[in-house]
């Protein structure tokens, strides 16, 4: 955070260093529970729900427009669209 001292200049509460440690530690968590989910998502016992329509609704529509497209195009009717 920073505080304003009188002269204008910004007086600073943290240090390159502890942001550079929060950010490694955070960065190195989040990679630890991606490589978690996408082992769980190869095991043989995993099952995958439904969307969430209050959180995924703009998954749930990106998949619908590219389920669309391939029918589309599975069909003979695709047209040069982009997504």
């Amino acid at each position: 955070m920073a505080h304003q001292q009188g002269s204008g200049r910004g007086l600073l509460d943290y240090t390159i260093e502890d942001l550079t440690h929060v950010w490694t530690e955070t960065n190195d968590r989040d990679r630890q529970i991606v490589e978690e989910i996408a082992f769980g998502i190869h095991s043989p016992a995993y099952e995958s729900g439904p969307y969430s329509t209050e959180d995924e609704g703009g998954v749930m529509q990106f998949r619908g427009v590219v389920f669309e497209l391939h029918a589309g195009a599975s069909s003979g009717r695709a047209e040069n669209s982009c997504l």
